[in-house]
């Protein structure tokens, strides 16, 4: 849903540790919206959908750190200039020093963001290796997942903003049992009885319950905030915004002729010379003479790289197979009938068609559910964008990061 990002300078491929019922996307959130929206009702939902909120996500500047209000003892921070506070750096991503739990990474209308919170779901993949080599993937971490965690707390700030406080509470209190239910099946996938046993297996893989939980309620959170914002912004997609589509990329949708086959191939080579091969595929033609199954011939006879599947090929279109004279049979021969033989460089070869189609178009019907979804997401994209988009430009926002 967010613009592409640099390439990081180390480059990882991590998927969140947490089961996959867990890992819930900004726009599609597990939680039922029905289930928060009682929540809602119960404590006013109309004033909430008519608060006036002028400026939803502004508030005070980032605070100026002394040392005396540090974080943590050798932690560096700066302001957004980024020349130093007291003594205080920006956190380095570049240099080989190491990076605090509590070091702060940014700071969203007054609200800091620490590293440890960025790397909290990330920790099985670092804790435990060499000091040099955690450094660097904390640091990739922080730097590819930041803008991520900055949009979800502005979307959570102004769902807050938004609600009444004891609304607030009804939506926490729903939050509480919703999680309940994730944590039971946290425990299955863990194969464990008891939270006890739970947080037993989890500490070691240096995370907990309570690290899920915040990770769960911030994220239903955001995606409450967001899916009330893009409603009205995402369009219905219907037959004239499909074919709209589909006449402007209809060259997408023609496809040359094209045939499935079966083959048998009976090679020659250093180990087996043509005679025989041959004498092979006279057994071969013999069984397909009497009557037997071309596939179980071909997995019986070919040594085809198709063998195991019955000598089954799936689409080609013209000129795609190596030699000629198979290549033109492919979108001659009867659909059905098995082909003569045919001597290619190194191998009998007999063909049957098993499917042909001519060159044409894929008709709107057979496609236009691929269509109406690909014009859903890219309009919930857009719409997603411009909600962040907003939120950024009315957000005082300050990285503590170089």
């Amino acid at each position: 849903m967010r613009p592409a990002r640099a390439v990081l300078p180390v480059r990882l491929h991590l998927p969140l540790p947490m089961p996959q019922h867990d890992r819930t996307r900004l726009c599609r959130g597990r939680l039922c919206r029905a289930a928060l929206a009682s929540a809602l009702i119960a404590g006013g939902c109309e004033s909430w959908k008519s608060a006036k909120v002028d400026h939803p996500v502004l508030g005070p500047p980032p605070p100026r750190l002394s040392q005396q209000e540090s974080l943590d003892q050798g932690v560096a921070v700066a302001d957004a200039s980024g020349e130093s506070i007291s003594g205080y750096v920006k956190v380095s991503l570049s240099e080989p020093s190491p990076i605090s739990d509590h070091a702060v990474v940014a700071i969203v209308n007054g609200r800091a963001i620490l590293a440890g919170q960025i790397l909290a779901p990330f920790r099985p993949y670092y804790v435990g290796k060499p000091d040099f080599q955690a450094a660097e993937i904390k640091k990739a971490i922080i730097e590819k997942q930041l803008d991520t965690r900055i949009d979800e707390v502005l979307l959570v700030q102004s769902l807050e903003l938004m609600l009444k406080p004891e609304q607030l509470k009804q939506i926490d209190e729903k939050l509480d049992e919703e999680f309940d239910k994730e944590s039971r099946k946290i425990m299955a996938g863990l194969k464990v009885n008891s939270k006890i046993e739970a947080e037993q297996m989890l500490s070691k893989q240096s995370t907990s319950l309570a690290e899920f939980e915040q990770a769960f309620k911030r994220k239903q959170l955001a995606t409450l905030y967001m899916q009330e914002k893009m409603g009205s912004r995402v369009p219905i997609i219907g037959r004239h915004e499909i074919l709209e589509y589909y006449n402007a990329n209809i060259a997408n949708y023609e496809h040359p002729a094209r045939a499935q086959f079966q083959l048998l191939s009976v090679s020659f080579d250093g180990k087996r010379d043509k005679a025989a091969a041959r004498a092979t595929l006279d057994e071969a033609l013999a069984a397909l003479a009497a009557g037997e199954p071309f596939p179980d011939v071909a997995k019986k006879f070919s040594d085809g790289p198709q063998a195991s599947r019955g000598g089954q090929w799936d689409w080609l279109k013209p000129g795609e197979y190596a030699d000629a004279n198979v290549d033109q049979a492919l979108f001659t021969l009867p659909i059905g009938e098995p082909s003569g033989v045919f001597e290619t460089a190194n191998a009998f070869v007999v063909v049957k068609v098993t499917n042909r189609e001519a060159a044409g178009r894929t008709p709107v019907t057979e496609v236009q559910d691929a269509i109406r979804t690909a014009l859903l997401n890219a309009a919930q994209e857009n719409a997603a964008n411009a909600v962040l988009a907003e939120l950024r430009d009315k957000a005082v926002i300050t990285k503590y990061i170089e």
